[in-house]
């Protein structure tokens, strides 16, 4: 097999699949000489044929790799936890083999991408039961948790929890647009819940469902197993959103099963690991948004999601700032969308040591009040950002210029 290994290609292994030639596609899978992605391959392959088998070798893949390259590797868990009991398989081959903490770690951080399959993977690699908090959920300990919401309740820092990437709120939920669409948009929750609801729907997300966003699970005539949100089913084709807001698309001739579940996306035990203040400061937080005062979404158009130089989006805080400390890189864009050509006027707050550019062209706009003429279609501002330590964050926003006829919208939803 090293010799095929060497230069083989993924279209190759379907093939020997399509002809079936599972041996060699093992041999390929096992072949610890073969790059990890095609190994990947292999294995992904042959989990449509032989799943327990496939298990064993992402087990072996798994170990077998130098500590550098082990974080590549475990994404072989992805596909297995997109198939139908593909959790329980994994995990029993898994402990089969003993696990160093690291490695453990690496596999729990993968696995949380993929919702319920993920918790069940990551609980079974536990060498104990999860010792991670609980709430009581009592009604003294909810009375308990709302009073210190109301008396103690840090908003502040609760919206630094809330955008926390171990948390994904902003994946799964918008506020004002900006954010994921599995869940709610969440721009006037505090006006419109009382304190109670919030705190019992961290606690218990199951209890209460916003009509549209129950879970909808599929599974595929070949075991694939997706579960989230459905957008859209028409056409011959089915639209999910799934846990990590990722749009997946389906023919319904390929969907073998398909359910509506009455739990929610949101896993049941997604805050234990807060201490107290941090979920009380979380629901503070959430308690503010849509009152009067500093958590209310403006009514000015601010820039609010951004593409960062990894291809990344992230999203401003509810005051249109966007943190520095959470900036990947030091270039980051956004796009506005424009109906009827015009001039438009962007203003950014504290221009100094930005390089400001428009579309691909060269020249440097860096102004507090940047004006432009833009035809119809939409245009990509760029910002690179000479020095992140000397600034706390980046805040653009669209003012309308006098007499233009021009219409734009930024670009700030999914």
């Amino acid at each position: 097999p090293n010799g095929l290994a060497s230069g083989v290609q993924p279209a190759a292994i379907s093939a020997l699949v399509s002809l079936g030639d599972l041996r060699t596609v093992e041999k390929l899978a096992n072949d610890s000489t073969a790059s990890i992605a095609i190994r990947r391959f292999a294995i992904n392959q042959l989990l449509q044929k032989k799943p327990k088998l496939a298990a064993i070798f992402a087990t072996r893949l798994i170990q077998s790799v130098k500590d550098t390259e082990r974080k590549e590797a475990v994404k072989i868990i992805g596909p297995f936890l997109k198939r139908r009991k593909g959790a329980q398989l994994l995990g029993e081959a898994l402990k089969k083999k003993p696990l160093d903490p690291a490695t453990v770690a690496l596999i729990t951080s993968e696995a949380s991408q993929f919702g319920r399959e993920g918790k069940l993977l990551a609980n079974a690699l536990r060498a104990e039961p999860s010792t991670s908090k609980k709430f009581v959920r009592t009604t003294a300990d909810i009375q308990r948790l709302v009073q210190s919401v109301n008396t103690t309740g840090d908003p502040a820092n609760g919206e630094k929890i809330y955008r926390q990437a171990e948390l994904s709120c902003i994946k799964c939920h918008a506020i004002g647009g900006a954010g994921g669409v599995v869940g709610p948009d969440m721009i006037s929750l505090g006006a419109s819940s009382p304190v109670d609801y919030i705190v019992q729907s961290l606690i218990e997300p199951n209890a209460k469902i916003k009509e549209g966003y129950h879970t909808t699970t599929i599974v595929t005539l070949d075991g694939q197993q997706v579960s989230g949100k459905l957008m859209n089913e028409a056409d011959g084709k089915l639209v999910m959103r799934d846990a990590e807001n990722k749009e997946l698309v389906f023919k319904t001739d390929d969907i073998e099963d398909k359910k509506i579940s009455t739990k929610s996306l949101m896993p049941a035990d997604l805050t234990n690991n807060l201490t107290d203040k941090e979920f009380v400061d979380l629901a503070s937080f959430l308690s503010q948004l849509g009152k009067d005062g500093p958590y209310k979404v403006s009514t000015e158009v601010f820039v609010r999601k951004w593409k960062q130089e990894n291809g990344i989006s992230i999203y401003t805080k509810v005051n249109g700032e966007l943190p520095m400390n959470e900036l990947a890189g030091n270039v980051v864009s956004f796009e506005v969308e424009v109906t009827k050509a015009g001039s438009f006027g962007f203003q950014v707050a504290n221009s100094e040591g930005l390089r400001i550019t428009l579309n691909d062209m060269k020249d440097n706009l860096r102004a507090e009040n940047i004006v432009k003429d833009l035809p119809a279609g939409k245009h990509r501002f760029n910002f690179k950002i000479m020095n992140k330590a000397k600034r706390d964050s980046l805040s653009v926003k669209l003012f309308e210029v006098k007499g233009s006829p021009g219409r734009a919208t930024v670009k700030n939803d999914q």
